[in-house]
């Protein structure tokens, strides 16, 4: 009867646990966008524009990236003043055709 029990009261903090990541998931989902700035960033071949965003977004450096091959596609939100900004950005592969 107490393995039934334990098992019941770890199964119950899983749903807890659960239920707060769900509800967290939501505020985030729901939250009140102030601003949408949609940023490209355009330059040579080989100059750190994936680098600058891998920085930017995710907080990450890599001495060993590969080439951007077409478009890459990034998002990050930030408050600044009691406004929630979310900030689009798009990395190009630095070829003619997009700068």
């Amino acid at each position: 009867m107490s393995a039934s029990l334990s098992r019941l009261s770890d199964q119950s903090e899983i749903v807890g646990i659960k239920d707060q990541m769900s509800s967290s998931l939501q505020a985030t989902y729901n939250q009140k966008i102030d601003y949408v700035f949609k940023i490209v960033l355009i330059g040579d071949s080989a100059v750190g524009k994936s680098q600058l965003l891998a920085r930017f977004a995710r907080n990450e450096f890599s001495l060993d990236s590969k080439a951007t091959i077409g478009v890459e596609f990034q998002t990050k939100t930030l408050v600044i003043d009691h406004k929630t900004v979310k900030a689009q950005i798009w990395d190009t592969a630095g070829q003619e055709r997009y700068s």
